[in-house]
Formats: C-alpha cells, sequence, structure tokens
C-alpha cells in the first residue's frame, strides 16, 4: 500500500465547515438568511496550533488554571467558528479574545450544541475513561440449535452508568445468567 500516494490524495480533498442550526439567535440574520454558525474542521495541525493558542490565551488574560475551566468549551467554540468555506473567523489574538468573550456571554444551551459539534468534528475530548470501561467488546456469536445457527451478538451494546436502567445488559437466550421471577 503507498501511503504517500494516498495521503497526497487526502490532502487534495478540502476539509469542510460543519453547519449548526441556531434558530435562538435569529435576530442576528438577515430575513431569509439560514440562522446557521458554521464550525470549522481543523486540520491536526490546526488542532495542535488552537492547544497553544489556549495557553496564550490563558497568559495573555492572566486567568489562573482554576479559571480556565470555566472558559474552555467558549475558547474552542471562538477558535473553531468560520465561514461556509471552513475558513476561521478568529485568525489574531484580538479577535479571538473578543469572540471567547462574546460566547461566554451566550446561552448553554447554544453553546452546548456548538461545541458538542466542535469536539465530534475535531476529536477534542478522546472517549472518556468510564465510557471506554462500560463498552463491552464483540464477542463471537453463539451458536442456536434452531434457523441459521447464529444468534445476533448483543454484546456490543453501549451500558449506562452503574445502576441506571441502560447498565443492565439485555436478557438474551445467549446471556450467561437469567432472571427468574417469582409469583
Amino acid at each position: 500500500m503507498d501511503y504517500l500516494t494516498k495521503l497526497r490524495q487526502n490532502r487534495e480533498t478540502a476539509v469542510r465547515a460543519n453547519p449548526v442550526a441556531v434558530p435562538e439567535l435569529q435576530h442576528l440574520f438577515k430575513p431569509g438568511e439560514p440562522t446557521l454558525f458554521y464550525i470549522a474542521t481543523l486540520t491536526a495541525v490546526e488542532k495542535d496550533r488552537m492547544d497553544d493558542a489556549y495557553s496564550s490565551f490563558l497568559k495573555r488574560n492572566e486567568i489562573s488554571d482554576k479559571d480556565s475551566r470555566d472558559l474552555y468549551r467558549s475558547f474552542v467554540v471562538a477558535y473553531c467558528l468560520c465561514d461556509d468555506k471552513n475558513e476561521r473567523s478568529a485568525t489574531d489574538d484580538d479577535t479571538l479574545d473578543q469572540l471567547v468573550s462574546y460566547v461566554a456571554e451566550t446561552g448553554n444551551k447554544i453553546i452546548g450544541r456548538l461545541f458538542t459539534v466542535c469536539n465530534g468534528a475535531n476529536r477534542i475530548y478522546g472517549l472518556d475513561e468510564e465510557l471506554k470501561k462500560s463498552t463491552v467488546a464483540g464477542a463471537p456469536q453463539a451458536k442456536s440449535e434452531d434457523g441459521s445457527g447464529e444468534q445476533p451478538s448483543t454484546s456490543a451494546s453501549r451500558r449506562g452508568p452503574r445502576g441506571s436502567a441502560a447498565s443492565v445488559q439485555p436478557n438474551t437466550q445467549s446471556s450467561e445468567t437469567s432472571v427468574s421471577s417469582s409469583s
């Protein structure tokens, strides 16, 4: 496999902006204009630059580590805001600082939606450890004496937090334990 050729071809494919509906901010748009903000899909280099820009932002604004958690989502959203061609809006420190301030004052419902797209498009946060632990790896399918000889696997389902209804595995023939009810 020629990775160089494949990566060269990938380089020619432009990364796309991710539209996010913000109907709550309709008053900011012209009549008939779609109520969309765009979130940039970052390249690996741009993602690393974002991490460096966040450190610089904290130093430049004299923000302590304790207070930095309060602004992280706002910073990421401000950094990733772009136009429909994936061109970032905040390309200098002053614009970025102003955008972070405006974003931080915007409702959490809107910022939560925008940050979710930032995270999905750019893998800001990886899978957290609890999610990794609660995901069961697929197992070979069990043989059955009826039908095709195979049963659908239920072992790749995501479990919820312990104690929630989602944490209970479905009761199937392939389950090792069975629940008996008494009348």
